[in-house]
């Protein structure tokens, strides 16, 4: 079962960095890319790489879909 806390539910924010981390991961191992061009895809998406070092981290609509309109160009 999953828990969300009140924060969450009032939250526009439903995916969770671990999402991001798979798909970077996939990126840097299948893709062969590489840590700038990774850096570009964050700044693309309105944050920082280092967004995808807490668990903690959640992320709305928006940031995943420019993750995805960038990671496919």
């Amino acid at each position: 079962m999953i828990k969300f806390n009140e924060k969450q539910l009032n939250s526009d924010k439903f995916y969770n960095v671990k999402i991001l981390k798979v798909y970077v991961a996939y990126l840097k191992e299948k893709c062969l890319w590489r840590d700038e061009k990774l850096e570009n895809l964050f700044e693309f998406c309105g944050c920082d790489i280092t967004f995808l070092d807490s668990e903690d981290n959640w992320f709305d609509q928006d940031l995943a879909d420019r993750f995805i309109e960038k990671s496919r160009s």
